[in-house]
């Protein structure tokens, strides 16, 4: 699936919080995603939909939202609409940012994601993630959250 990325708008927020509500529980509110946006150290990203050799903005199809904390980052949510999930959105997301972080000497990116979320942990390993550290019972409904870290390439 060929995507498009581009930085996220306020007009985004209806397909955003529909995409974090049939992605998580519980998800993120439309006032959390706005005060991400309002953020300076916030960086928001969507992925939409495109044909081949179609340049126009299709569906929006997918979302990062990651904080810069001076050398370190932090990966706070990222999803793909239900429709298209194991496309590549997820993928094309995450080196999108990883990519930025790098080009901005940023030595170390965080993440928490339930440790049964097995396509989720594979899509991080592949790209440098490492298992840092669990948290017990972290989840509402008891499951354990593994925190992750991907240490830059270009840090020195």
């Amino acid at each position: 699936m060929r995507v498009v990325l581009g930085p996220m708008s306020a007009r985004d927020l209806d397909e955003v919080e529909r995409i974090a509500g049939v992605s998580f529980a519980p998800p993120w509110t439309r006032a959390a995603f706005e005060g991400e946006l309002g953020s300076p150290i916030a960086r928001c990203s969507v992925a939409r939909s495109a044909a081949e050799g179609e340049s126009g903005e299709g569906p929006l199809v997918g979302f990062a939202v990651a904080r810069l904390l001076g050398p370190e980052a932090e990966l706070l949510s990222i999803a793909s609409a239900p429709s298209v999930r194991r496309l590549g959105v997820g993928r094309a997301l995450l080196v999108e940012l990883l990519d930025d972080l790098d080009g901005r000497a940023v030595e170390a990116c965080f993440l928490e994601v339930r440790a049964g979320n097995a396509p989720a942990l594979a899509l991080y390993e592949s790209h440098g993630f490492a298992r840092l550290d669990v948290r017990r019972a972290y989840y509402e409904d008891g499951e354990d959250a593994l925190i992750l870290v991907r240490r830059s390439t270009s840090a020195t």
